[in-house]
């Protein structure tokens, strides 16, 4: 196989019908080269979106009235923006323990998207005791992920809660973003 065959093979897997006449004009060539052209600021854009540097961000947010979340109840902190993306903190009091939960609010039902990302949820004490635990997730609709027993309730009453109040923070390195 020469190069004139490979070349014509590498354009055919990616899409793109060559003629195959042998004795091909100087205005072939031109379109050949130029259709080589568009395929490689074609490829270096798909690289680009690849490769994509991660975005960070934190959410803080103090919870008030920590106490009086009854079993089954919860609480959000208010949405934040970031990366123009719509996130927010969620806890909740289920079968004695706390969950905590980074929720992503992006709302786009018609068109198919996804947010690969990395994050440490941590409680935090004023004296600077924390708890903390960290996972990855690739949300795809509206939702949270996080974990249901994230502490025993009474050990965040006797720990962590001050006046009433629970300081969570999220950091999240936000690793991919596709939108289709």
């Amino acid at each position: 196989m020469d190069w004139k065959d490979e070349f014509r093979q590498k354009l055919a897997d990616a899409g793109v019908e060559m003629f195959q006449n042998s004795s091909s004009s100087h205005g072939d060539i031109q379109s050949m080269k130029n259709e080589l052209e568009r395929l490689k600021e074609r490829a270096k854009l798909k690289q680009a979106i690849n490769q994509q540097p991660p975005m960070e961000f934190t959410l803080k947010y103090t919870f008030t009235d920590v106490s009086k979340i009854g079993d089954g109840d919860y609480k959000e902190s208010p949405m934040e923006y970031h990366f123009g993306i719509p996130w927010c903190i969620h806890i909740d009091h289920r079968n004695d323990h706390l969950g905590v939960y980074l929720q992503c609010k992006k709302h786009q039902p018609d068109t198919p998207w996804s947010i690969k990302c990395s994050y440490q949820m941590e409680i935090v004490h004023p004296s600077g005791r924390h708890n903390s635990k960290q996972t990855e997730y690739v949300y795809q609709e509206k939702t949270g992920w996080g974990w249901p027993e994230f502490l025993k309730w009474e050990e965040m009453k006797k720990e962590y809660l001050v006046d009433d109040q629970l300081t969570v923070v999220a950091h999240v390195t936000i690793q991919k973003i596709i939108e289709i």
